[in-house]
């Protein structure tokens, strides 16, 4: 059989799965990033066919086996997919689970247009990830003395936060390279309604001084991948608070007349920033036990 049940989602492996993988959430959620695998939830069947371990994505055009295989070796992990599975099944269960069933409901939401609703699931794993992230990474790291003091100065900082933390250790660019780190995204925002300009209008009201470039007759903006996180977490706050007492300057319905639209722009950007952590971190933990 190709295909097994996780938590309500049916994934479809193809034409045969390499054995116990349906015990390894790691290996399942490695699949679904990299476009090698598609699922079916509810009444819908979801084909997730595009590459999020590269930078910028790209549709995968491999084969599942040799998909799995390149990113491997892409990722620096030895072995096959065997390996890999006997290695991940019992390790970190809960945490790959979360968020393996988020990417999960991200993608089904987006395939059927909710992309309001998707963004909230791509918030989630930044929330799942912001603590988790960094603790897995200093466990395995190989210079004890050095990762106590990153993970210290981390912390010291008071009121920083998961959020935080997550932002100052992605920007140390240890566990994501700088040439990552600086690259950059272009988002183009475009409407049904002709109003794009009041979409590109939000972004440089509240981001604006963050972009490398935003350009508002064209109605897009340029962000680099460090400021990703940022961007999210200013859009989530200003879009889903709406109170006034705070003197916030939140996003008015009327200037976001259609949030699926804008959302749609938005979302692949944060979920190609999101789903290259999840495969660095995957690769990172995993990498010497591999060898």
């Amino acid at each position: 059989m190709s295909a097994v049940i996780i938590d309500g989602f049916t994934y479809n492996f193809g034409l045969s799965r390499p054995r116990n993988s349906d015990r390894s959430y790691q290996y399942v959620l490695s699949r679904l990033l990299i476009g090698s695998l598609s699922f079916r939830f509810s009444d819908r069947n979801v084909l997730q066919k595009i590459d999020h371990s590269k930078m910028p994505s790209a549709p995968q055009l491999l084969p599942p086996g040799k998909a799995f295989s390149k990113f491997m070796s892409d990722y620096m992990l030895a072995g096959d997919s065997a390996k890999f599975i006997g290695v991940t099944s019992a390790d970190n269960r809960a945490f790959f689970q979360d968020v393996l069933s988020e990417f999960s409901n991200y993608f089904y939401h987006s395939s059927r247009g909710g992309n309001t609703s998707a963004f909230v699931f791509i918030y989630r794993i930044l929330e799942r990830c912001s603590y988790s992230v960094p603790l897995l990474y200093t466990a395995l790291a190989r210079d004890f003395v050095g990762t106590f003091n990153s993970l210290k100065d981390q912390l010291s900082e008071e009121k920083m936060g998961e959020l935080g933390l997550f932002k100052k250790f992605i920007n140390e660019g240890k566990f994501i390279d700088a040439a990552i780190l600086d690259s950059e995204f272009t988002i183009k925002f475009s409407s049904s309604y002709d109003l794009e300009e009041n979409y590109i209008s939000v972004i440089n009201k509240n981001f604006g001084s963050k972009c490398q470039m935003i350009d508002i007759a064209g109605r897009q903006f340029t962000v680099k991948f460090r400021d990703v996180i940022e961007l999210l977490i200013v859009v989530r706050n200003r879009f889903f608070h709406f109170g006034t007492g705070a003197g916030k300057n939140n996003i008015r319905s009327v200037s976001v007349i259609n949030s699926d639209e804008f959302f749609s722009a938005l979302n692949k950007v944060f979920a190609s920033f999101m789903a290259v952590v999840v495969l660095k971190i995957i690769s990172h933990h995993y990498r010497y036990i591999l060898y």
